[in-house]
């Protein structure tokens, strides 16, 4: 059964594949973050974090491994919960080169508005937001 949960540090980390370091996984948890649970094992997490003004910047963990049928499962309760935000934009940064991510945020609605050069790491990101 898939269901979602209120993430904690623990469940952020049992993420098949979740490379995010410590600083990152507590901050995800310093706004909305959840994780997508199926049979109890985590799949999947993701959230936004408020950035005031109206505006939130959205993230999401894709554990490795994830079937269709838990990728679907996830699309369609992070456009629920995306819909449901009381912000007018959310925004989120997408590696250039991470055609699944790049992908993702389309069909979840969000646009493509331009290259973040250099954005993490020294690597180039586009920016998608959805309003």
């Amino acid at each position: 059964m898939i269901e979602t949960v209120p993430a904690t540090l623990d469940l952020l980390r049992a993420v098949p594949g979740n490379e995010a370091g410590e600083s990152l996984l507590r901050r995800a948890l310093a706004g909305e973050a959840y994780v997508v649970l199926d049979d109890g094992r985590p799949v999947a997490a993701g959230g936004v974090w408020d950035q005031d003004g109206g505006r939130a910047c959205a993230w999401a963990v894709i554990g490795t491994g994830i079937t269709p049928r838990q990728l679907l499962a996830c699309t369609r309760i992070a456009d629920r919960m995306l819909a449901d935000m009381p912000f007018d934009r959310i925004d989120t940064p997408v590696h250039a080169t991470f055609a699944a991510g790049i992908r993702w945020a389309e069909l979840l609605g969000f646009q493509i508005e331009g290259v973040m050069t250099k954005y993490h790491e020294g690597e180039d990101y586009f920016l998608y937001a959805r309003t």
